[in-house]
């Protein structure tokens, strides 16, 4: 959720609601579109794949809706708590993400470099590209939801992610690099779309 929270809010001032009620929406709806594109794929590429709902729903629900709904909760009852509550909760989430992402990082950049050189690198740059001309573009007139839906568009749960590919690929050990590279990749590539975003809000 912090992963989320800290893309879509990069070049954006405020709409926080806009902000939340996407979170939650295609997080629900992740549960249910997700199988259907992996099952989808798999007819695409004339092979079996698929994933349970199921499974989808205990990430999402452990990493997004619970926390999602626990922030709600005490927002609704204890407002003046929540306020003071946020900034140590937002801080507390990005070190943990920190903290447990660059151990990993460290241990599989070998075999993400590996990867650089196949395309893998030109294919997720052209994801990334295509995802922010969409976000930007279906944004609408306002420029703040314009940049939110783009980041938005562009940003993957990483659990969920993971779960997919290991269930259709168990023996694959190069998952989790691929995975990890296409994080790198695509904030590098969004660098500059979030500072052109920002230097629009100060016009």
């Amino acid at each position: 959720m912090e992963y989320f929270h800290k893309r879509v809010t990069d070049g954006a001032v405020g709409h926080h609601e806009y902000i939340y009620g996407l979170l939650g929406a295609t997080s629900l709806l992740t549960i249910v579109l997700a199988p259907v594109t992996v099952s989808l794929i798999g007819l695409v590429f004339c092979r079996q794949a698929s994933i349970a709902p199921t499974a989808i729903a205990r990430i999402v629900a452990l990493t997004v809706l619970v926390p999602f709904a626990l922030g709600l909760s005490i927002r609704r009852g204890k407002p003046s708590l929540a306020v003071r509550l946020s900034p140590i909760a937002s801080k507390t989430g990005l070190v943990l993400l920190v903290v447990a992402a660059v151990p990993v990082l460290v241990k599989m950049w070998p075999t993400m470099i590996a990867l650089i050189g196949d395309g893998t690198v030109l294919a997720i740059i052209a994801f990334v590209v295509v995802g922010l001309t969409a976000g930007h573009w279906l944004g609408g007139p306002d420029p703040n939801t314009r940049t939110i839906l783009a980041l938005a568009t562009v940003t993957r749960h990483p659990g969920v992610a993971l779960t997919i590919a290991a269930g259709n690929f168990p023996d694959e050990k190069l998952i989790l690099p691929a995975l990890l590279l296409y994080l790198l990749i695509s904030v590098i590539t969004t660098a500059p779309y979030v500072m052109w975003r920002k230097r629009q809000n100060k016009i």
